[in-house]
């Protein structure tokens, strides 16, 4: 038996959509992002590009609400932990958008199958 990861999983996906850079809300992104760029570096792909969306700019530093390396204009998908109402997604589209990111994709690990979501297919892009 073959085991294929889940972080290798959705590089494919993420790379067959022909996404540039990828990213959702911290916290519940961070690790999802963290692992397809790592999948990325180990097969070859080494210029798709992570980032990550706060709920609200910092104080400090930056004040910036997309951090890492995020890049106007590129083809950039959200991507997240779980999925349920799609709240978190739709805000980080969002952000992502006002910051100048080309949204074409989303992809979750988990989807809960709220109604909500699939029936008004809220985060089409």
């Amino acid at each position: 038996m073959v085991h294929i990861s889940p972080a290798k999983q959705l590089f494919e996906l993420v790379m067959s959509e022909g996404v540039e850079q990828l990213g959702g809300m911290a916290a519940g992104a961070l690790p999802v992002t963290d692992a397809v760029i790592a999948a990325a570096h180990r097969h070859g792909a080494a210029n798709l590009r992570g980032f990550f969306v706060r709920k609200e700019t910092k104080q400090h530093g930056l004040q910036q609400i997309v951090e890492g390396a995020f890049k106007p204009g590129l083809k950039t998908a959200v991507v997240d932990d779980t999925i349920t109402t799609g709240g978190s997604s739709l805000q980080a589209v969002a952000a992502m958008r006002d910051a100048g990111g080309v949204v074409i994709a989303a992809f979750a690990l988990v989807e809960r199958g709220e109604e909500r979501l699939i029936g008004n297919s809220r985060l089409r892009a």
